[in-house]
């Protein structure tokens, strides 16, 4: 859906060209920038149309240096309409680039120019300019996904663009507002309506691809309003348009779109047909997504016409497609962590080095004083000695000043002790202060080191209960497809058909197969609604009944007010409680029995009981000598594990029942 928003921004820019190499050098565009005796208005605008268009056919770093080149000239010379131009620009670029922040300050700062250059241009030349701002900011709101500004901006500039009436402003308001309307899924019919009329000024202007994308659009909106046969017929036109046939992209697009809507339409060798050939081309592409995406529905489909075989194959495929794309995310992700890795190796180098000079300059600064000093002792030394001999000299013929010169010489002696005594103490400081910075800065080193410690031993404690957890599911799974399961129903089907019994056969195969998809899906899920996992049991119970000749019943009470629907629960968590009834607590029983399951929520906790009426614990130790339970003390593992990951107090209990046994699990509330 982005993908026709981002196109209605560029609608303004000459997108007309296609080239595969754009040599921006030689473009009429940069000789008229380079042209000197032209004035330099004509030159700015020269240079902002260039990376207009060359935004189309290069990485988008270098039209931004283009523009900023404009941008620059024109705050020298105080071009406001060349300013105003060049963040326009600016903005239309970062939402290309993605970066959606900056598209709004260029935006917002283009539009901050707008009542300057309404009083020195032509007002209807600036109007359409500031519409025009108008629409692209609504895409920037929307893709910024500030909902309450997109539909107020997008309003307004609906309504000045169809008061002017210009078609190339009308098209990109229009677009971008029905862009958010459908994004946000606010106004499916509103938002189908705006398509419809991009499309309609999109032809009159010759415009025949970009009015492909806004028709695709209005098809991927009947879709959704469930008009799959106006759908339908949008895309069958768009099969037969030139972009269909030679951009790519356009095709999986369309035949996604064509595929889902025979799927919807129930109309399956349609479907089948169409997904057939997404595949092929999404595998000729490498696009691993769309041929997932392909997968997934055709062994559905197959499944819908009970060509199990054709099911199974493409079921592999979908989940080997679906394993391929996550461990892509997970090798991305690792390269991630490694440059980020690397990034803050080297900025700690860096800061270790910049300190090392600090230090290392703080220790010269030092010496220099203390040389400094030194050099004013000596010299005050030289005078003293000068002093001395001239006071020997005139000792005989200045005899009344002898006192009056001894002062002054105690005074000066005073004053040079005073001066050493000084400079000592200044050097005492300045060494005290670099021992302090050197204490610090080891103490900052092992603190860092200690923290890092602390990190790898709580990442480790972390791995550990993951590895727990993903043992877990791997001994739920194993509990689930136990063998003497498996064999008890194979051997019940081979049965059914050595005794000719091909309905009860095929019923029976039905919701072995259902109950082994559900297994395998579930499995691979942290929590699943209660709804699915009561739907898992209540086949998983029918299957027993059926192998012990009808001997086992099945009753479920849910309180008034719990919607199953809406809560979550650890997968296959009542599976084995429920096994552990039937295996070791009815089947022993000639006349059979009864399972029960009680929902209720209390105190703020999702609580069932797995009541059954069969011979009890205490029996079981004789007539189960050979038959092991792990259900219950796996489920206690779980319960454990759950707490941990959810600070939670889950609990499980068992207790003994005049006739037969309950088994009281207490879990978290958790809502979807």
């Amino acid at each position: 859906m982005m993908k026709a928003a981002l196109i209605l921004v560029l609608l303004f820019s000459n997108f007309l060209l296609v080239a595969q190499n754009f040599d921006y050098k030689n473009h009429p565009f940069y000789k008229v920038y380079e042209n000197k005796s032209l004035p330099d208005s004509e030159r700015i605008i020269g240079i902002i149309n260039l990376a207009g268009q060359h935004r189309m056919f290069s990485i988008i770093d270098t039209p931004i240096k283009l523009t900023y080149i404009g941008l620059e000239m024109s705050e020298k010379i105080g071009y406001l309409r060349g300013v105003a131009s060049a963040y326009r620009q600016l903005g239309t670029m970062y939402t290309i680039k993605g970066e959606m922040v900056k598209a709004l300050e260029a935006t917002l700062k283009a539009l901050s120019y707008i009542d300057v250059l309404k009083k020195k241009y032509a007002a209807n030349r600036i109007h359409v300019f500031y519409v025009s701002l108008l629409g692209q900011l609504t895409g920037v709101y929307n893709r910024l996904n500030i909902q309450q500004k997109a539909d107020s901006v997008g309003k307004l500039s609906i309504k000045l663009a169809d008061e002017l009436g210009d078609k190339e402003v009308r098209a990109v308001c229009h677009g971008n507002y029905g862009s958010f309307l459908m994004d946000h899924a606010i106004d499916y019919q509103r938002a189908l309506d705006e398509f419809k009329v991009v499309a309609s000024i999109q032809l009159n202007l010759g415009y025949t691809s970009l009015a492909d994308i806004s028709l695709y659009n209005q098809s991927v909106l009947y879709n959704r309003l469930n008009k799959f046969d106006s759908a339908l017929q949008i895309l069958k036109r768009l099969e037969k348009s030139s972009s269909y046939k030679t951009d790519q992209t356009q095709r999986l697009e369309v035949n996604s779109s064509l595929a889902d809507v025979y799927f919807h339409m129930d109309d399956f060798d349609s479907a089948e047909k169409k997904y057939l050939e997404l595949a092929d081309d999404a595998n000729k592409g490498g696009i691993l997504l769309r041929q997932k995406e392909a997968f997934e529905k055709l062994y559905k489909i197959y499944e819908k016409k009970n060509n199990f075989p054709m099911a199974y194959d493409y079921y592999k495929r979908f989940i080997g497609a679906r394993d391929s794309i996550d461990n892509l995310d997970k090798r991305v992700e690792v390269t991630k962590a490694e440059l980020k890795f690397e990034s803050e190796k080297k900025a700690a180098v860096d800061k270790e080095i910049i300190n090392r000079l600090k230090l290392a300059a703080l220790l010269k600064e030092q010496k220099t004083k203390i040389a400094l000093n030194k050099e004013k002792i000596r010299y005050i030394s030289l005078e003293l000695s000068s002093a001395k001999k001239s006071f020997e000299s005139q000792k005989l013929v200045l005899a009344e000043r002898q006192k009056k010169d001894q002062v002054i010489q105690a005074s000066e002696k005073n004053k040079m002790l005073l001066r050493q005594e000084i400079s000592n103490t200044e050097i005492k400081r300045k060494y005290t202060l670099i021992f302090s910075a050197i204490l610090l800065l080891l103490l900052l080193i092992i603190f860092y080191f200690l923290r890092k410690k602390q990190s790898l031993e709580s990442t480790t404690k972390e791995q550990i209960l993951k590895s727990t957890v993903i043992e877990n599911q791997m001994k739920i799974l194993k509990l689930q497809l136990n063998p003497h399961f498996l064999f008890n129903s194979l051997n019940s089907i081979s049965d059914y058909i050595q005794k000719n019994n091909i309905q009860d056969a095929d019923e029976y195969l039905t919701k072995f197969a259902k109950l082994m998809r559900y297994t395998l899906e579930n499995s691979e899920e942290k929590e699943i609604l209660l709804s699915e996992e009561l739907s898992m049991i209540e086949l998983y119970v029918q299957l027993e009944a059926k192998r012990l000749g009808n001997k086992v019943n099945y009753s479920l009470h849910v309180q008034d007010g719990v919607d199953v629907s809406t809560l979550l629960v650890p997968p296959s968590i009542l599976q084995p409680l429920v096994e552990n009834s039937i295996w070791h607590g009815l089947s022993s029983k000639e006349q059979g029995g009864i399972v029960s399951i009680d929902i209720r929520l209390e105190n703020g906790m999702l609580l069932i009981h797995v009541d059954d009426n069969g011979v009890g614990r205490n029996n079981v130790q004789v007539l189960s000598k050979n038959k092991k339970s792990f259900g219950f003390s796996l489920t206690k593992e779980r319960i454990a594990i759950l707490n941990n990951l959810k600070k939670s107090n889950a609990t499980i209990d068992i207790h003994d029942l005049p006739v037969g046994t309950r088994v009281v699990l207490q879990l978290p509330l958790m809502k979807a």
